[in-house]
């Protein structure tokens, strides 16, 4: 009878001790649903469904994720109006990586993105004290290709570095600014060699057009430079006006002219009836 009451009190705490060595496992069955938070969990002929129900009808399920210090917290969960991503750290980011552990996007905790391209191009999603803005890295990861702002800066809310913009399409703007070189105050100095009228007549019958013009042909296969074109329109203007202000000298000269030889027709006329005898006037 002592062997055999011994033997029951020493039992279980071997069965014990031997369950304490053991690491404890959680085990599931290789098929079926799991359930939290119901006992009836959702099943799916295809796959292997973790199903966690919430307390409330406006509640649903919820997961959170945390360090072992605390440093890095974030959680999922689901109301009856939204699925919620919550990252609870700061500088904590959500981010998608390709099967070689290049990340591909970023969504950081300030609500900004970052989507990455080849080597280290990436365009950038985000925002300051003046507003939101989007921006375009280039393949060194530091120069930048373009920027859109939500705001202006000094006038500007779209700076394009690399190339400009193609439009297939009207373009309707308030104003339009163009910057250009050699503007064609060169015409005005006193070496300009201004062409004369009959060359420039010359030219027209040989072409068809002014010099420096784009013949129609041009224009329409490759489109015009407005810069360049506001530019060569402006020294057509100058040579226009200097043709003008030429003529103006010619026409003053000319009236200066016939005034003098109307002032020598008279004196001749005076002179004359001067000289002839009072019966043949």
């Amino acid at each position: 009878m002592q062997v055999k009451y011994m033997l029951s009190m020493l039992l279980p705490l071997a069965l014990t001790s031997v369950c304490l060595a053991q690491t404890p496992t959680n085990k599931f069955p290789d098929s079926g649903s799991v359930g939290i938070g119901t006992t009836s969990p959702y099943l799916n002929s295809v796959y292997s469904v973790l199903d966690i129900t919430g307390k409330t009808v406006s509640n649903g399920g919820y997961i959170r994720f945390a360090t072992s210090d605390g440093s890095g917290t974030a959680r999922i969960f689901n109301t009856h109006q939204r699925l919620l991503f919550d990252l609870q750290s700061a500088n904590m980011y959500f981010q998608w990586r390709n099967s070689d552990s290049k990340e591909l996007y970023r969504v950081n905790s300030d609500g900004s993105a970052k989507w990455s391209g080849n080597e280290s191009s990436y365009t950038e999603v985000a925002s300051n004290a003046s507003g939101p803005f989007m921006r375009q890295y280039s393949n060194n990861g530091t120069t930048v290709s373009w920027l859109i702002r939500g705001y202006a800066s000094n006038g500007i809310q779209a700076q394009f570095h690399l190339g400009g913009i193609e439009v297939n399409g009207r373009v309707r703007a308030k104003e339009v600014k163009v910057e250009t070189a050699n503007w064609p105050d060169y015409v005005f100095h006193e070496d300009y060699a201004l062409p004369t009228l009959p060359e420039l007549e010359a030219y027209i019958k040989r072409h068809g057009r002014l010099p420096g013009i784009p013949s129609a042909q041009e224009a329409e296969t490759e489109g015009i430079d407005l810069g360049e074109m506001n530019r060569k329109l402006l020294e057509k203007v100058e040579q226009l006006t200097l043709y003008l202000l030429a003529q103006e000298k010619q026409l003053k000269a000319n009236d200066e002219r016939e005034r003098e030889q109307n002032q020598r027709m008279e004196q001749l006329e005076k002179l004359v009836h001067g000289l002839l005898p009072e019966s043949s006037q």
